[in-house]
Formats: structure tokens, sequence, C-alpha cells
């Protein structure tokens, strides 16, 4: 008599039997699942809800999700606190966002001259002004919530290069130098004109 096993070998002989009786096997992290009914398996990290596909003769269908993404966890610098110098670009600051899914948005506006990727939290530019510390609030959100850190930063006036200056002054002497050498030169050719001019006249 058939009992509708098909002939198999190895470890794999006990699904496959069932499977041809109306059973899926395990596929992935999906459960084996019976003939009609459906297979379970979790959301990816930081989702919440479940995937599931249906057992139909023997093999799994479309696999159907209801994954949401969960609030965000956390946004991440590494220091709570930066110094940055006017007009000189900054070190990009790239933060550890624990989420999915998310923007990146910033209360109030960044000093001019930095600039927010919504999509990543980095802050970069080249800061345009000096000012004092000053509290920014950064926020990371989903549909699923948000979460906020705060960030200070303080910009400080660009340090005096004593090099440039000394060559500028260096620069200028020898400019002033130089003109008054000229000008010594040309009295001493209209003295010499006006000489040779008063011998010829006697």
């Amino acid at each position: 008599m058939d009992s509708g096993v098909l002939p198999v070998s190895g470890t794999n002989g006990f699904f496959a039997a069932f499977s041809a009786a109306g059973f899926c096997a395990a596929d992935g992290d999906f459960q084996p699942a019976m003939e009609g009914d459906y297979a379970y398996a979790r959301c990816p990290a930081y989702y919440q809800g479940y995937r599931f596909h249906l057992c139909r003769n023997g093999t799994f269908g479309a696999e159907t999700d209801t994954c949401s993404p969960k609030a965000p966890i956390g946004i991440l610098f590494d220091s709570s606190a930066v110094e940055l110098v006017e007009r000189k670009s900054m070190t990009p600051l790239r933060p550890r966002v624990i989420g999915v899914d998310y923007a990146v948005m910033v209360q109030p506006d960044l000093p001019r001259g930095l600039t927010l990727d919504r999509s990543t939290g980095v802050i970069s530019g080249t800061p345009s002004q000096r000012q004092e510390s000053r509290s920014y609030t950064i926020t990371v959100t989903n549909v699923g919530g948000s979460e906020t850190t705060v960030l200070e930063i303080s910009i400080v006036a660009s340090p005096v290069n004593y090099v440039l200056l000394f060559l500028f002054g260096v620069d200028v002497i020898l400019v002033v130098f130089i003109f008054v050498l000229l000008v010594r030169i040309s009295r001493k050719k209209q003295q010499k004109h006006t000489v040779a001019k008063d011998g010829a006249s006697l």
C-alpha cells in the first residue's frame, strides 16, 4: 500500500515525509508548521511585531509581517560639550543612533555655518562667528517615539598666527626701505642734474 511517503535519505527524511502529507519544514528562523497553519518569526532588531507565512501543500507562501519601528533608544555623541574655532572647518560630529527609520532634529538652530544631516545626525561645517557655550537639544524620532540628548557648543576666536604677522611685518619694512631708497636715488639724480645745468650756464 502506498503511504504517500517519498523515498528520501539522510536526516531530512522525517520532514520530507510530513511535507508530502501537508507539512512545512522549518525555513530559516521560521518554525515548522502543519498544513493550513502559519509559522511565525521575530522582526529584525529595533522593530516590534512579527513575521509570518502560511503553509500550503507542503510549501510556505509569501512572507508577511506586522513589523514597525520601536521608539529610538538613544542618540550618543562622543562628548556632551564641544569647542569649535571661528572660521575653521570642524571635524564632523558623528553620533551613534540606537534605532531605525528615524529622522534627527535640533533646537534651537545650530550656529551659523553649521549643518545637521537629518538622516544621520552628523553635525559639520565651518562656524562663522564666536559664541559662548550654548545648549542644543538633539532629537531622534520615528513612528514609535523619540529620544533626546543635549549638546553644548562654544565657538572661540581664531588663534593669532604670529609667523604670518612677522612675515607681513618684514614685507612692510622691505617695501618702506625700497621706497625710501628710490626717493633718495631720485633726489641725487635731480641734484646732479641741477649741478650740471648750473655748470653749463657758467
